[in-house]
């Protein structure tokens, strides 16, 4: 399951972001985990969330926004962040919490066009490096360019 996916992912995450962000532990982040994944699948079950908890969501989501908007942010972690901000919405549907689930939103949507950004970046460098190799070179055809360019001018200016 897709889910499944998110979890392990954010496991992965947070062995390394755990204390960074969130001021907690590894343990205690995952002790957590385990209560969300206990949450949503009882919400498949069609019961109810037992351990949500609307505060402590929204200060997780707060404080993972807040570290992406401040740092230079490794493409590794993104990946892990938005399977952590996917997961609190997913749990945050489970509860029925349409604040907490638009913050989730806006975390993913915001990691996702951070991916996007940062995929242009790659592109851009290497651009740059690129027109940089090209700057010491004069290929023939931008002198006969040059040249036509003067003979056009000489013209207009006889006129």
């Amino acid at each position: 399951m897709k889910y499944l996916e998110d979890f392990k992912k954010a496991r992965a995450f947070l062995s390394g972001y755990s204390y960074r962000i969130f001021r907690k532990s590894r343990e205690e982040m995952e002790k957590e985990l385990e209560s969300i994944k206990s949450d949503i699948d009882r919400a498949m079950r069609n019961q109810s969330p037992q351990n949500y908890n609307s505060k402590k969501i929204t200060e997780r989501l707060l404080r993972l926004s807040d570290y992406l908007l401040r740092g230079v942010i490794p493409e590794e972690f993104l990946e892990g962040a938005r399977s952590l901000a996917v997961i609190y919405y997913n749990w945050a549907k489970a509860a029925e919490d349409k604040k907490a689930m638009t913050k989730a939103e806006f975390v993913v949507r915001f990691i996702d066009q951070s991916l996007t950004l940062y995929e242009l970046i790659i592109v851009g460098r290497q651009i740059i490096e690129d027109l940089r190799r090209l700057r010491n070179t004069r290929p023939r055809s931008w002198e006969l360019s040059r040249h036509y360019l003067e003979k056009l001018l000489e013209k207009y200016k006889e006129q």
